[in-house]
């Protein structure tokens, strides 16, 4: 489901499953204008283009504190903490994708399914990003239909 919030809307997400919220994406797309130039525009930086930047502040359940910011190459991560990740910098508004936010909404998932590799016909092989998260092995198993026997075991 899209929201698009505009400015001093609040919108409320709740988690109604087991699963959690899902991956939650932030967007910031914005079309670069051409920037004024007057008499003076020269000498007091009004040829310098526009640069808006997504970022943000968070804080953990364990009370860690910090930021996901381009400033820095601080882009953080969607599998380990922050469990946020920043897509990369937007400096002239040129990305038809802009900038993006994407947050974990599922951080009790500790197991994460990141590439499914299938064999088509032992010529063709085919790979797909998924990027999913699962409470578990067990739970990873059971969503591709593998069919495993899970039993505990230990190192």
């Amino acid at each position: 489901m899209a929201i698009n919030l505009q400015k001093g809307q609040k919108v409320s997400l709740e988690k109604k499953s087991p699963a959690g919220l899902g991956e939650i994406l932030v967007n910031l797309n914005w079309n670069s204008r051409p920037v004024k130039q007057g008499f003076l525009s020269g000498l007091f930086g009004g040829n310098q283009g526009i640069d808006l930047d997504l970022g943000c502040l968070y804080e953990l359940k364990d009370g860690r504190k910090g930021t996901v910011q381009a400033l820095g190459n601080a882009f953080g991560s969607l599998t380990q903490p922050p469990f946020i990740s920043l897509d990369g910098d937007d400096r002239t508004g040129a990305a038809a994708a802009g900038e993006n936010l994407r947050i974990n909404g599922n951080k009790t998932n500790k197991m994460c399914g990141l590439v499914l590799f299938e064999n088509l016909n032992d010529q063709t092989f085919s790979v797909e990003k998924i990027v999913q998260f699962y409470p578990g092995h067990e739970a990873l198993d059971k969503a591709f239909n593998w069919g495993l026997r899970w039993k505990a075991g230990r190192k």
